[in-house]
């Protein structure tokens, strides 16, 4: 059980970037801003993904001791 929250990091982590790309993409032919918003979502992905990435990974605190009281 203790490997399951792990098994998917990889597909969420590349998610999130393709999805701030897709976005900025959309706006830039919405909007005919070339580059901009493709940039602006490729670093809100990345930032996102790594967020997501480093909180399943180490997860706070109190989530830690809520975890191992159901153990017991």
């Amino acid at each position: 059980m203790g490997q399951l929250p792990y098994m998917d990091l990889g597909l969420r982590f590349a998610f999130s970037i393709l999805f701030g790309l897709g976005i900025g993409y959309w706006l830039d032919n919405k909007l005919e801003l070339s580059p901009l918003f493709m940039i602006i979502g490729l670093i809100y992905g990345s930032v996102t993904g790594f967020v997501m990435l480093y909180r399943t990974v180490y997860p706070p605190k109190d989530q830690n001791r809520s975890e191992e009281e159901k153990d017991v």
